[in-house]
């Protein structure tokens, strides 16, 4: 898979514009009863059965055709995914079938195809019935204690794809018209829209991938592969030291390094955790949750704006840009609003290597700030242009937060014990996290940073305000 990057901007477009999605949710799945049954699979059968017993069901697993039975009185009633239907009573003697087909006499056991390790048949959670289904569906229903069958047809339209598990009900189809639009195949396609879903939008920004193998790291390694190594802690004679036996190691260090999409070359791209692709005939379709179709919708539609204005371009940004430095230049950005009205600040970065910049920015500030692709993008677009936005209300909330934090870092730092001060600072939203995110995921918080410096009163201070149990087992002196 290859994407070049005006294909990477029609992606966008097309994920952006909600007339491309429906709403997937299946009312009829979820008040299946069936979901809630106890199941078991045989030989490309599943079965399914009622706590009770008095219903089942034996469903192919390659066709989704299907066979249900109930008891009726004495009787039990089957129906079929086509609304085919007959009934048996069965006494000591004789089964009386009663169908619109026609009731066959067996031939052999061997018809059922019980010892054919490719047949797909099944017992019946009913005594002395089985049922082989064929490759388009069609059934033999098998009642082997009498040595009678029925054939049932295979259904004429082959059922809906199982409903995708979860949240996932909102849908965008990537079909092969689709993807010759943008230039490519809807295989390709498919793996595009992953990898920009993932983590050109941020959805899932950590979703591994396997480029292809760099030829020179390649050679590399074969090279060494082919020299002999000997063991250096051998102490006998030189002549005798054993070999070292080759291994390969780590091919993952061989692929071609890769920042950036459009630099992605290879095909293997783990499955999803937070959205969901599915075969179809006429190419695939791609579910997300709400909340992630959401954040979808919002940068393409920020993205559009930026992309057709006259929006001047951010020349100083660069890898010794701090998060701070970023969210000084986004609260001078443009404006522009998404799908929903929320306000958004956005940038214009030009510089080089803008790829591993994008990369490093979304890290950044997903680590720094808490934020996801619903309030925060940064969109690699063009080579040495790239597109940084935050959701405004967001952005001043953070920005008020940051800075109250490095004031009351400082408070901390100086010794000052003023109480109402960092209430103030509290109130803001100061955290550690936002000047030292590594500490604060190991728990670590402003109490150990005033403990440490020995700020006994703001410690107290502090410990008053947020219900703190003392870290040292001492009570703190007030002054």
């Amino acid at each position: 898979m290859t994407m070049h990057y005006l294909q990477k901007q029609a992606i966008i477009h097309f994920l952006a514009d909600p007339s491309h999605w429906v709403n997937a949710f299946d009312m009829a799945f979820f008040n299946d009863k069936t979901r809630k049954w106890k199941s078991r699979t045989e030989k490309g059968v599943t079965i399914k059965s009622s706590d009770d017993g008095m219903q089942h069901v034996m469903a192919h697993d390659k066709t989704r055709a299907w066979v249900s039975f109930s008891r009726e009185a004495d009787d039990i009633i089957l129906n079929d995914e086509s609304g085919h239907r007959l009934s048996c009573f069965a006494d000591d003697y004789t089964t009386k079938i009663q169908s619109d087909a026609e009731v066959l006499p067996m031939h052999s056991e061997s018809e059922m195809g019980l010892r054919d390790p490719t047949a797909h048949v099944a017992q019946a959670p009913v005594s002395g019935i089985f049922i082989r289904f064929d490759a388009r569906g069609g059934k033999t229903i098998f009642f082997a204690s009498h040595g009678q069958k029925v054939t049932l047809p295979a259904p004429e339209f082959m059922g809906d794809e199982p409903k995708a598990p979860g949240r996932f009900f909102h849908e965008i189809s990537l079909t092969e018209a689709v993807a010759g639009t943008i230039g490519m195949d809807a295989g390709s396609l498919m793996h595009a829209t992953k990898l920009v879903i993932a983590r050109d939008i941020g959805v899932e920004p950590e979703l591994p991938a396997f480029n292809v193998f760099d030829p020179d790291k390649l050679l590399a390694m074969a090279l060494d592969f082919m020299t002999d190594k000997y063991d250096p802690d051998w102490k006998g004679p030189w002549q005798w030291r054993p070999k070292i036996k080759p291994s390969v190691g780590d091919v993952s260090k061989l692929q071609k390094a890769w920042a950036d999409s459009t630099e992605f070359e290879g095909h293997h791209i783990a499955v999803p955790k937070r959205f969901y692709v599915e075969r179809r005939d006429d190419g695939y379709a791609v579910r997300t949750s709400l909340d992630d179709r959401e954040a979808i919708w919002a940068q393409g539609n920020v993205f559009l704006d930026a992309v057709t204005g006259t929006t001047p371009h951010v020349e100083t940004f660069s890898s010794r840009t701090t998060p701070d430095g970023l969210l000084h230049m986004l609260s001078h950005g443009q404006m522009a609003h998404d799908h929903r009205g929320r306000e958004w600040s956005y940038i214009l970065v030009h510089a080089h290597e803008t790829a591993q910049l994008a990369e490093k920015t979304r890290t950044t500030m997903r680590d720094h700030f808490g934020l996801t692709a619903y309030n925060f993008a940064t969109l690699n677009f063009e080579n040495g242009l790239c597109m940084m936005a935050m959701d405004a209300a967001v952005l001043e909330r953070i920005s008020a937060a940051s800075r109250a934090t490095v004031e009351m870092m400082a408070m901390i730092t100086r010794g000052q014990g003023d109480a109402p001060l960092l209430q103030k600072f509290l109130e803001a939203g100061a955290d550690l996290k936002y000047i030292n995110p590594d500490a604060a995921r190991q728990g670590r918080t402003f109490a150990n940073e005033m403990a440490d410096t020995g700020n006994a009163a703001l410690l107290a201070a502090y410990a008053a305000t947020r219900q703190l149990h003392d870290m040292s087992g001492q009570k703190p002196a007030i002054t």
